[in-house]
């Protein structure tokens, strides 16, 4: 199995991704090149700037996945923006898990953290809903503030980083922050978060190269294709995930841990 890019904006005209049917193809074919095997297309739903729904994201994938030959397998989910009516959206099946899982992509505000996020984390716990974060090396309510994330995840949340911060896209201080989230160990999935074929790529091999430099094999191979693949198995088994730890160890402890609920598949 390759990369499972568990955030990439693929569907053509329905976001701010690619804009044609030409483009996002040549996007594909990025990622298959770069060893992917897996994409979930991700487009935003932002109330009044991008109104997805379940219904449209997944007649758009549909008609996308005719023109897909190269073996590479599209998955459904959504980028979707943290609302008061989010779990009422949920429940209405207007907003898509990844794939259909427990898991959902959100996004927060960029620059104000939402005052009730504790309150809507906790209810999407209590629906079943596994929340996972996308970016949050870009908030900078959260990239200076290491002990709000930790807090975060004790009530339940994974993280998604993207790769471009890993590799200096973004600039020095998010990269930074991505490394010291990874060396605290609460750093879950790395994906493209890819736009275009040009500016944001869907290229994960150099940022997964960075990983394995800066730290080891085991954690790169953990955040890149071992964390997304739980998402692709999860509808079939229902098993908890082993991988929000919920007290102050290291990375290295926490990748042990991880590694024993997997031993157990």
């Amino acid at each position: 199995m390759g990369f499972i890019d568990i955030h990439c904006h693929i569907l053509p005209g329905i976001d701010d991704g690619p804009e044609t049917i030409e483009e996002s193809l040549e996007m594909i074919e990025m990622a298959c090149d770069d060893g992917g095997s897996h994409i979930f297309a991700t487009p935003h739903i932002l109330k009044g700037v991008h109104n997805n729904s379940s219904e449209t994201i997944i007649n758009s994938l549909n008609n996308f996945r005719n023109h897909v030959n190269n073996g590479m397998e599209v998955l459904y989910g959504a980028d979707v923006r943290i609302s008061n009516d989010l779990i009422d959206l949920i429940e209405r099946k207007e907003i898509p898990t990844l794939n259909g899982s427990e898991y959902l992509l959100l996004e927060l505000p960029f620059y104000v953290m939402p005052p009730n996020i504790e309150t809507m984390i906790f209810s999407l716990r209590q629906k079943g809903i596994i929340p996972i974060i996308a970016h949050p090396e870009r908030y900078p309510y959260l990239m200076r503030n290491l002990q709000q994330m930790k807090r975060l995840r004790d009530i339940g949340v994974l993280y998604q980083v993207t790769a471009t911060s890993l590799t200096g896209g973004f600039g020095r201080d998010i990269c930074r922050t991505c490394f010291s989230m990874i060396k605290e160990g609460i750093v879950d999935f790395v994906a493209s978060d890819a736009h275009n074929s040009k500016t944001r790529p869907p290229i994960l091999s150099k940022a997964y190269r960075e990983i394995k430099r800066e730290f080891d094999e085991v954690i790169a191979d953990r955040l890149f294709f071992y964390n997304p693949r739980r998402i692709l198995e999860e509808p079939d088994n229902k098993k908890a995930p082993h991988w929000a730890t919920r007290d102050k160890q290291s990375a290295a402890a926490g990748i042990a841990n991880i590694a024993q609920g997997s031993s157990s598949e």
